[in-house]
This record gives structure tokens, C-alpha cells and sequence, in this order.
């Protein structure tokens, strides 16, 4: 009885709103708070708060609107949601921490056809039952909208949300027997495809550097794909982007990043990536300056004319370790001869200069790298890692290979079609219908040996024994050098980038060094 009466006495309620994955409707949401705000009505219940959830398929812990619910049980006699499963299905653990909840704070559950007591034992198993049943269906919903998403990119289709800059989402809508069908297609920005062209113009054939082009397009006022000013990072990033060749890209990544943590994204491998086999949107860029803007990333990791020449030991290697940027030397008179300094001359997209405090850069720095230098170098994590990267770029070789053989087989193909079509044996569709079906795989090989190609171009495989005689003869040469250049062009053979830092209170400089 006492049960009962704890169900037919409900008077402050609040309510609870998530859409499900498998509901594609803009208006769910709204459809939702209708039919709960009308049960409420009807059965005279205050509702005290409405919860409103945006996002779907997110972990307890990322569900803001949730926790402020939970936080919050105990000022109501019940929630009240479309269905159990709103409350989670994505993880059974989760379960059965919301259900705690609801214990702990004597609440009940409301749906539209029933009333759950959590610490009632019948409601409880009741509960159970139904969330172990919506997790099992939440499994197949993703396994479902994972599997329509490589379909869906395989076809052609844009199948990730907002597509990058330079293009648009356009939907239409058709009447199909008195059905709304909503279709959509990717095509190109009627702004944001022309501040794209000109990206690729200003790099490829002005030959702006990525920091010009920030500059260039922040003084001119263009907005960056989030509406804030550029950094040359996302120009980057818009220049190596393969989605402005014609094809969608599905599976880059894996997990789903996180802005507290700054992580739980994973670059997956080029070979798990899923691409359209056909063109699935109008392209921005060609095939060959894809390449190129590869090309010239990889081998022009530019350096001002002093480091080329190498003027300074540290000449194109020394880098900010607060802003990232390349740090400056120049030389100041002394009674005692001429000094060396560094320091950060990196301005910020508001002109606001980098904190990072400059130096004197003595002998003892450089006897520091040496040091450091002498014993990071061969350590087991290089070895192992240097390990790994052999075998990766042998399994490379390997793709490569096979990809060969395989476009060898695809031109054999096309010249029995040709051949077919020649001797009469096939007409003229037939021939076409091969043709662009050859052509469209030949093209897809071939971008993926270049971009093979591109990868294992750089590759030296070092044995632990070569590392070893690289490092003595390494110190043996430096005790020996006696001019800037001799000492630049021995830190560049062993250093890719040597990062600098220096204590706010002590003054003391740190160097962090990045090994080739």
C-alpha cells in the first residue's frame, strides 16, 4: 500500500528531454516536451524544471543537463521521460549508478504508460530488465548507423555533419506520396569556396608561407571556418584535407575527443580509412596540387636566409616552447666581444607579443645539448620505436607493391574491354561502362601509391649499431669544430627541433630536444 500511495501522490515533477540516436527529426525534442508537458496537465503534476539534453550517444559524465537532474532528485517527487532508455542505455555500469540515484533520493520515474519505484523490488527488476533490453538495442542502433555511414561513403554520399570549409550542406526536401524526403548533397560555399581557391593559389603559385597566408586573410578580415580570426594551423589543415578532392572520407578517427582532458581521439591508419570509390561532391582542388602542397609541406620546412647559412650553432632548430614558433638570434656588442641572444618574436593574431623571455645563449647551453644529446639519444624507447618504424615502412613497401599488381591487372582489363569493343563483340556502352568503372579504380590506386610514396620517401632504417657510431662520431666532431656552420650542420644531423623554455622566477634555461 505504501507503494501506492507513493505513485498517486505525485504533485512536483520536473522533466527530463534527450533525443534518441535513431530520431532523425529536428522537431523531436519539441514533439517530446509537448507530450509530457500535456501528461502533466492531465494528471495536475507542477513541473518544477525542464532538462533539456543536446547531445545524443554522450557518456553520464558529458551529459550536463543529466548530473544537474541527478544533483537535483531530492526537490522532486518524480521524473518524467518519453521513455526509460532516456535516462541511458549507452553503458550498463551507467545504469545502474542513475538508478542508485533515484534510490538515494526516494524518486520516481515516469513514463507515459507507467510508474517506476527504483526501490521497489517488482519495479526494480522491471527497470533492469528494460535497460539491459534498451542497451542491447542501443548496441545495434550504432552498429546500424555505423554500418549506413561506410555505405553511405562508399556511394558517395557526405555522411559526417558539417562538411569542411569551403562547402555546404544543402538539403532538399521532395513530396513522396504526401511524405516529406529529405535529401541532401555537399556543394561548394559561394564564399567560402573562393577564399579556398585562394588559399591554394597564394600557396602553390605566389609561394606564401601558411603564416603570411593567416596574416593576409586576418588583415582582410575573412572569418576562419569557426567565425574567430586564423592560425596557421588551420591553414594547414585546410591545405592537406583530401575532402576538397571530390571524395568523402569516412573513419580518420577513432573515439570522440574530449576539450577537458585534450584527448581520446586516435588517428587511425590511411588503411582503415573508408573512400568513396566515385566523385561524391564538385572538387576544389586537383589531384596534382594535392600532391604538390604535399610535397612542398615535406621539403620545405622553410628556415630564415641566417639559418640556411647557418650562422648560429641553433640556426633553424630552436623553437618556443610556449607558442611553438622558431626563436630569433641576433648579437649585441660587448667590451668583452660580441654576445649572442634568442628570443620569441612571435605576435599573436592581436598583435599581442609571445611571454616568453629571451637569453643569452652561452658555450655552457650548448655543452648542455651535447650532454643531453650523449644520453637521450640511444635509449630502449628510440630503439624499440625506430623498430617499429622499420617494419611500418616495410609493410608500406609491401602495399605498394600489391597496389602495382593491381593496377597492372586494371589496365589488362580495360584493353580486353577495348579489345571486345574493337572486334565487335561489344558495343559502344559496354566499352564506356568499363572504361569509366576502370578509370575511377585506377585513379583511387594510383592516389593511394603516391600518398605511399610521399610517406616512405623520407625513411631511413638505422640499426642499433649505426645509431651507436653515429653518436661517437657525433661528440668525436664536435670536439673538432671550430666554426658556427661546422656545429649547425652537426646539430641538424641529429636534431629535428630543439625546444626552449626559460624559468619565470630562477631564470634558468631548460632545452627539450626532438630527435630526428
Amino acid at each position: 500500500m505504501k507503494n501506492v500511495s507513493r505513485k498517486e501522490n505525485i504533485k512536483c515533477v520536473c522533466l527530463y528531454l534527450r533525443k534518441s540516436r535513431d530520431e532523425n527529426q529536428e522537431d523531436a525534442l519539441q514533439k517530446h516536451r509537448q507530450r509530457l508537458v500535456r501528461l502533466c496537465w492531465e494528471r495536475e503534476w507542477e513541473v518544477k524544471e525542464i532538462y533539456e539534453e543536446i547531445v545524443t550517444g554522450a557518456k553520464l559524465d558529458k551529459r550536463e543537463e543529466m548530473l544537474k537532474l541527478l544533483d537535483n532528485l531530492h526537490l522532486v517527487d518524480a521524473v518524467v521521460v518519453v521513455d526509460l532508455d532516456r535516462l541511458g542505455r549507452n553503458d550498463i555500469a551507467e545504469w545502474g549508478m542513475v538508478v542508485g540515484a533515484f534510490k538515494k533520493a526516494a524518486a520516481l520515474i515516469v513514463t507515459p504508460s507507467a510508474i517506476y519505484d527504483p526501490r521497489d523490488p517488482t519495479d526494480e527488476l522491471l527497470m533492469n530488465i528494460t535497460g539491459a533490453v534498451n542497451h542491447h538495442e542501443y548496441r545495434k542502433i550504432v552498429s546500424r548507423f555505423h554500418e549506413g555511414k561506410i555505405e553511405g561513403t562508399i556511394m558517395g554520399r557526405w555522411t559526417n555533419g558539417k562538411p569542411p570549409y569551403g562547402y555546404k550542406y544543402l538539403k532538399k526536401v521532395y513530396d513522396n506520396n504526401g511524405k516529406d524526403v529529405v535529401v541532401g548533397e555537399v556543394v561548394p560555399h559561394p564564399e567560402q569556396s573562393i577564399i579556398y581557391r585562394m588559399i591554394i593559389d597564394l600557396y602553390l603559385r605566389v609561394g606564401k608561407s601558411t603564416q603570411q597566408i593567416t596574416e593576409l586573410l586576418n588583415s582582410q578580415g575573412v572569418s576562419s571556418p569557426g567565425g574567430k580570426l586564423w592560425h596557421n594551423n588551420a591553414i594547414h589543415r585546410l591545405l592537406v584535407e583530401e575532402f576538397h578532392l571530390g571524395k568523402s572520407i569516412f573513419g580518420k578517427t577513432k573515439g570522440r575527443w574530449d576539450k577537458t582532458t585534450q584527448s581520446g581521439l586516435e588517428i587511425k591508419p590511411r588503411s582503415e580509412w573508408i573512400v568513396s570509390k566515385e566523385q561524391s561532391h564538385p572538387a576544389l582542388k586537383t589531384q596534382e596540387e594535392h600532391d604538390q602542397i604535399l610535397l612542398t609541406l615535406k621539403r620545405n620546412r622553410r628556415k630564415p636566409v641566417a639559418a640556411r647559412k647557418g650562422v648560429y650553432p641553433l640556426s633553424g632548430l630552436l623553437y618556443c616552447h610556449q607558442c611553438g614558433y622558431r626563436m630569433r638570434f641576433y648579437t649585441k656588442d660587448r667590451k668583452s666581444g660580441k654576445a649572442v641572444f634568442t628570443k620569441c618574436d612571435y605576435y599573436g593574431p592581436f598583435g599581442k607579443r609571445c611571454s616568453q623571455r629571451g637569453a643569452e645563449i652561452k658555450d655552457e647551453i650548448y655543452a648542455q645539448i651535447v650532454s643531453k644529446i650523449r644520453d637521450e639519444f640511444i635509449t630502449p624507447e628510440r630503439l624499440a620505436g625506430n623498430t617499429e618504424q622499420e617494419a611500418i615502412y616495410k609493410q608500406k613497401i609491401e602495399e605498394i607493391k600489391v597496389l602495382e599488381k593491381e593496377l597492372e591487372k586494371k589496365a589488362g582489363a580495360k584493353a580486353r574491354a577495348k579489345m571486345l569493343f574493337l572486334e565487335g563483340i561489344e558495343n559502344i556502352e559496354f566499352y564506356k561502362k568499363y572504361k569509366e568503372k576502370y578509370d575511377n579504380e585506377t585513379n583511387e590506386i594510383s592516389s593511394r601509391i603516391r600518398a605511399l610514396n610521399l610517406e616512405t620517401a623520407s625513411f631511413q632504417a638505422i640499426s642499433p649499431e649505426e645509431m651507436k657510431e653515429q653518436i661517437n662520431e657525433f661528440i668525436a666532431d664536435w670536439g673538432n669544430a671550430t666554426t658556427n656552420q661546422e656545429k649547425n650542420a652537426l646539430f641538424s644531423a641529429i636534431i629535428n627541433k630543439a625546444w626552449y623554455d626559460r624559468d619565470r622566477e630562477t631564470g634558468e634555461i631548460i632545452i627539450y630536444l626532438e630527435y630526428l
